[in-house]
């Protein structure tokens, strides 16, 4: 029982921290791409 918690755990837990990368990404991307074309 133990064992499958954790795996279920594992399964669902990187996806917010993948979320939140992605939305940090898409944000310094965004930056990035502003400070280029203002250059």
């Amino acid at each position: 029982m133990d064992k499958s918690n954790i795996k279920v755990e594992n399964r669902d837990l990187p996806v917010f921290p993948i979320v939140i990368f992605v939305s940090n990404l898409i944000s310094f991307l965004d930056l990035f791409t502003n400070n280029i074309y203002l250059s």
